[in-house]
Parts: structure tokens; C-alpha cells; sequence
């Protein structure tokens, strides 16, 4: 089997030199043949993997939905213009599970609960209307993208004045629309990180946010924890029948989203019940994500196995692999 691996690099943990390195290092160790792809935007991209798409078997393992730089291409488009077996779920599932408001509204329809929410496109007080009738707080936060870009301590607003300020300096800042959603308040609050792996055969890693031991002033992941790794998970142990719901709102959201191979979907709890927040539909593999320590912590994998694992799942989907 021929191995080909997308190197994307940014600045995240989770796609950085360091990940790419050890991901290498796994598939190198299980298969007879890995070779790198680098490329700066989609038309070298493509140019390089028509070099291999005629010769088989292969398969790509890529992690990233886009290449960094001015051409912005999207990964799994390619892969599936060219009619290349790779990990991941197809470019609408990865679409969609970037797009916060439609994850929600899919998850949804298929009985998944989240907090209220409506989706800001431009800039108006009257959507001062509806923040009130979602009731404060309510939590804004850019509606595309992950890795919690956008989200910080300020996000959350407690009256008027605050939505006005924060809806006009965040719909500036990144010029797109703004995700409005009422903010599961942290008393008695838990939020639960919930790792899935397989397609027919389900390996589901729930997981617990530590905000107890976290160096942050207020509960949420925000884009800087996750930059400076300062995200801490613990293990649920001896709540069976929780762990099971929250397992269970996971799974259905990854069906509802027509996910594959492998995810992660966050949701978070309080007296008033248990809330999809998003789906992260290509979670970070990077040392210190989340899936591989649960994988680690739960399963017993460590990483190369992992690796070893998502690269065999992804395969099964595939004719001839």
C-alpha cells in the first residue's frame, strides 16, 4: 500500500511541524511505501497528486481542509475531483461541519438539542430584538472556521450595550457572519469533549473539560487556550448512564452530519440539560489534542496506533483497499 501525506502547515498545534513529524513517523512504521506531499495553494495541489492518481493501490491521509496562503483551496474537493481514497469525511460533511449554524440545524432535525441561536450577517441594533428573546447571556462567535478562532472572555455579553459592541467589532474583525447563541451559564456547568473513531464500528472517547485546572478566567475554550495549549481534559469515571447520554448525542450528531472516519463534537450541560455546542469534523491529531490522549487514556493506543487505526477504518470505505 502507498501512503501519501498532505502536509498543510499553520500555525495551530494540531497541523504544525512537530504533528506532521510523528503522523510521518506511524505510517512509515506500518506500511512499505509514505511519501510527502507540500504544496503552497491547490493548483500545485492537484499537480502533484495527479502524479499518483493514476497508480494504485493508494491512499491519502490529509488532516487539513485548507491550504494557508492567498489561494485558500479546499483539500477534500481535490481529493474527490481526482477520485483519490483518503481519510476524512467527504468535502459537504466537512462543509457543513465548518459552517456552525447548519451543523446545528442538521444535528437538529435529527433530534440533537442546542442552545438557541440565530445566524448575523450584517450589522443592525435590531438584532438587539432577538438576543433578548434568547435571553442573556448569549455567546458570539464567528460561524465558519475552528479551533475556537474568534471565541474569547469578551464573547460573552450580558446586556445590550455589550451584543451592540461585540457584534460590530467581531463582524469587522472577520468579516463574516456571526453565530449568536444563548450561553449555557456556568453554574453547575459541564462541558464534555467526545471523540469518535470508526464507520461501521464505533470507538466513542467522551471526555470532560478541566476547567478546574485550566488557566483561564472564564469557562469556555477559547482560540487563545487552544493556541497555547492550555486545554486540560480529565476522564469521566463512575457516571455510566451520563457517560452513555453524552455518548449517545455524539453519535447522533455524527450520523446527522454524515460524518466518516473519525471526530470530535463538544457539547456542554447544565440544570437546564445537556446542549450540542459544534462538531469539529477534522480534530486536530496534534500531541496534546484531545483525541489522541483519550484514544491513549481509554483505548490504550498510543500513537502510532492511532494512527495505524484512522489510516485502516478510512481504507474499509474503499473498494479494492
Amino acid at each position: 500500500m502507498h501512503i501519501i501525506l498532505i502536509k498543510a502547515f499553520n500555525k495551530k498545534p494540531w497541523r504544525s511541524s512537530e504533528t506532521y513529524r510523528r503522523i510521518e513517523s506511524a505510517l512509515n512504521a506500518e506500511f512499505e511505501r509514505v511519501s510527502v506531499v507540500i504544496a503552497e495553494n491547490g493548483t500545485q495541489l492537484k499537480s502533484e497528486l495527479m502524479k499518483y492518481s493514476s497508480k494504485s493501490p493508494l491512499f491519502v491521509f490529509n488532516i487539513a481542509e485548507f491550504i494557508d496562503g492567498t489561494d485558500r483551496a479546499f483539500i477534500p474537493r481535490i481529493l474527490e475531483e481526482l477520485d483519490l481514497p483518503h481519510l476524512g469525511s467527504s468535502c459537504e460533511t466537512i462543509l457543513n461541519g465548518l459552517n456552525k449554524a447548519k451543523a446545528k440545524e442538521l444535528a437538529m432535525a435529527s433530534g440533537v438539542p442546542t442552545p438557541d441561536f440565530f445566524l448575523v450577517n450584517e450589522f443592525s441594533r435590531d438584532w438587539i430584538k432577538q438576543a433578548e428573546a434568547i435571553g442573556y447571556p448569549v455567546i458570539i462567535k464567528p460561524n465558519f472556521g475552528g479551533g475556537h478562532i474568534g471565541i474569547e472572555d469578551d464573547s460573552i455579553v450580558y446586556n445590550n450595550k455589550q451584543f451592540i459592541e461585540t457584534l460590530k467589532k467581531t463582524l469587522q474583525n472577520f468579516n463574516e457572519p456571526m453565530l449568536v447563541e444563548k450561553y449555557i451559564a456556568e453554574k453547575n456547568m459541564r462541558e464534555f469533549s467526545v471523540g469518535i473513531i470508526g464507520n461501521e464500528t464505533r470507538i466513542v472517547l467522551p471526555l470532560e473539560i478541566d476547567y478546574d485546572n485550566m488557566q483561564v478566567q472564564t469557562k469556555i475554550l477559547s482560540g487563545t487556550a487552544a493556541q497555547k495549549d492550555l486545554e486540560k481534559v480529565k476522564l469521566l469515571r463512575g457516571e455510566e448512564k451520563l457517560e452513555a447520554v453524552i455518548c449517545n448525542m455524539a453519535t447522533l450528531t455524527y450520523d446527522a452530519l454524515k460524518g466518516s472516519d473519525y471526530c470530535r463534537v463538544d457539547l456542554r450541560m447544565n440544570n437546564t440539560g445537556l446542549y450540542l455546542l459544534e462538531i469539529n469534523i477534522v480534530p486536530g491529531l496534534g500531541p496534546l489534542s484531545f483525541l489522541p490522549f483519550a484514544a491513549k487514556e481509554i483505548m490504550g493506543l498510543d500513537y502510532p496506533h492511532l494512527i495505524s487505526l484512522l489510516t485502516k477504518e478510512s481504507m474499509k470505505k474503499f473498494d479494492g483497499l
